[in-house]
């Protein structure tokens, strides 16, 4: 019989258009959470513009 180990992380959720200052956050070491990018913003902001 195995044991399985489950593990889940806290995540922070950021629209695709927050990526930069997400990452400029990461560099500075102001990450708490995992970063989670949101790809449903990125086909909002597509539909929006046509």
């Amino acid at each position: 019989m195995q044991a399985h180990a489950y593990a889940a992380s806290d995540i922070e959720i950021i629209p695709m258009q927050d990526i930069e200052a997400a990452y400029a956050r990461m560099l500075k070491s102001d990450v708490k959470y995992r970063f989670v990018i949101d790809m449903q913003s990125l086909k909002d902001e597509a539909a929006q513009a046509a």
